[in-house]
């Protein structure tokens, strides 16, 4: 079972989500709710108040990098090295040079400043899902040529780094997506109730996880916050998926993009 609740801040999400594990606690059931890390201790303690005891032993408050690791640990592939902010900024200026003879805008660029920008894109770009191949995909549709060019050596560059990166090392968009490759094989999820709380939206890595959590959980709870600018007569403020109401974007794009 897969379900959505959407409706703006302090409309009640996160209370419905406790309220939920709070029930399930009681009949002997575990669950898993998944927070943000800022506010993972936000949860912990609310539980711990909550739940005291034994209940509060059958309810686990995870991240998406604390999941990740957990399941690398526990299926493999936690060997290889995780790439820190220094690293990854070292292995971008080394695909930089690399890259150098065939670049047609950066290719005099050597600041320190330029390589750390470049490490600092290739996060939100793999986050995002984004390959080299659809930068140059983008390129051709540019009609300027100095943009034209400068995305040409992004791609370039990027392709260089994941290269580099190869099967020895990790940033954390990859620790995700290995994550939830090997996520069918964990017992983790396996029949449990699983909640997602105070995110605003999902990267295409943590769609992929949600994915693999489907799949294996009893059943998948999202929270998600949304603007309330679009117009309803619904008067009802919380809002669960299977009835009619305000927040199409959102339920659609959550809808299209984590449960195919």
């Amino acid at each position: 079972m897969f379900r959505l609740v959407l409706g703006t801040a302090g409309s009640g999400k996160s209370r419905f989500c406790l309220d939920e594990i709070a029930s399930l606690a009681e009949q002997g059931k575990e669950s898993v709710i998944i927070v943000p890390e800022q506010t993972g201790f936000t949860y912990e303690r609310e539980l711990v108040t909550r739940l005291p005891g034994v209940l509060g032993a059958r309810t686990r408050v995870m991240s998406f990098r604390s999941i990740s690791r957990y399941v690398l640990r526990e299926c493999g592939g936690s060997s290889r090295v995780r790439l820190g902010e220094a690293q990854k900024t070292a292995l971008a200026r080394r695909a930089a040079i690399k890259s150098r003879p065939i670049l047609k805008c950066y290719s005099k660029s050597r600041e320190f400043a330029f390589y750390t920008k470049l490490s600092n894109l290739f996060d939100e770009l793999r986050s995002a899902g984004a390959t080299p191949e659809e930068l140059r995909d983008i390129s051709e549709t540019v009609e300027n040529s100095m943009s034209r060019g400068k995305f040409e050596d992004i791609a370039c560059i990027m392709e260089e780094y994941e290269n580099s990166m190869g099967q020895d090392y990790l940033d954390e968009a990859g620790e995700i997506v290995l994550a939830a490759e090997k996520i069918a094989s964990s017992e983790l999820f396996r029949g449990k109730a699983v909640f997602l709380d105070a995110f605003s939206g999902f990267t295409a890595a943590e769609e992929e996880m949600i994915r693999s959590i489907a799949g294996s959980a009893g059943s998948v709870t999202v929270a998600l916050c949304c603007t309330g600018k679009e117009k309803t007569r619904d008067p009802q403020p919380l809002l669960h998926t299977g009835r009619p109401g305000p927040f199409p974007p959102c339920r659609s794009n959550c809808s299209e993009r984590c449960l195919k």
